[in-house]
């Protein structure tokens, strides 16, 4: 169980520290540079365009596309059937796929410099892998909520979001990240609607903020789930995922 509640008054005077020092768009901006939704065409009868994220980090040995498994799933249903992007670049989920583990909700995918250039994202270059999270760690949960978004036609505005937050608990397996949705520090200068779904985060990043002596970016762990009831995100930490992109089972 996570005590909010307890935890909550001291967590939120450290983090607003870093929106006081005027880095936290900074930090946004990058974050968001370094991922990109994968969005493909809706069922009859759903919205339509569907979707998730897929963050990027070159491991010393490789330049991974990773994301959830069950967005990976659907992407490959989808695309068998019309099509499948990563940003703005067309993407076969299934011929990319290095890797991919239901049980523990990741996928990792074969991506190159120019073809995350295509996806018109930056890659994240990992200080050493796998990198290093400890409960209390401030940190960035991003992605691209589906909700968030708009179509026109054969065109979708995609909407990026993060919640400024801290590491609640770490594991060998997962990362609990309490966002405090209600009463978090704001995301951006258009308030989070209320009871907005925040599906289409599932293969976001959580990036660990290193506070000194610059505030950098450090790509820890993977989206796979949001419990709405605790406001609370859960993710895989990358430690599960080797340098070649294979999964740790």
């Amino acid at each position: 169980m996570f005590e909010h509640s307890k935890l909550f008054p001291q967590q939120r005077q450290r983090l607003q520290q870093l929106v006081e020092r005027g880095v936290l768009p900074a930090l946004e901006a990058w974050a968001r540079s370094m991922t990109a939704p994968i969005w493909w065409k809706g069922q009859a009868g759903l919205a339509p365009y569907q979707g998730g994220t897929v963050c990027f980090v070159h491991t010393g040995i490789r330049v991974l596309g990773v994301t959830a498994e069950h967005v990976h799933r659907k992407a490959v249903e989808h695309s068998a059937q019309e099509w499948c992007q990563v940003g703005a670049h067309t993407f076969d989920p299934v011929k990319r796929c290095i890797d991919a583990d239901p049980t523990l909700d990741i996928c990792t995918y074969d991506f190159t410099e120019v073809s995350t250039n295509a996806a018109g994202a930056d890659i994240h270059y990992a200080q050493k892998w796998p990198p290093s999270v400890a409960d209390g760690d401030p940190a960035l949960a991003c992605g691209w909520p589906w909700e968030l978004s708009e179509t026109s036609g054969a065109h979708a505005t995609h909407s990026f979001l993060h919640f400024l937050c801290r590491i609640q608990q770490s594991s060998p397996s997962q990362l609990g990240i309490a966002t405090f949705t209600s009463t978090s520090v704001p995301w951006g200068s258009i308030p989070l609607p209320q009871g907005t779904n925040l599906g289409g985060m599932s293969g976001g990043p959580v990036f660990r903020i290193v506070e000194a002596p610059l505030s950098q970016l450090h790509l820890v762990g993977i989206i796979h789930q949001y419990q709405p009831n605790l406001e609370l995100i859960l993710a895989r930490p990358l430690s599960l995922i080797n340098a070649d992109g294979t999964i740790i089972r």
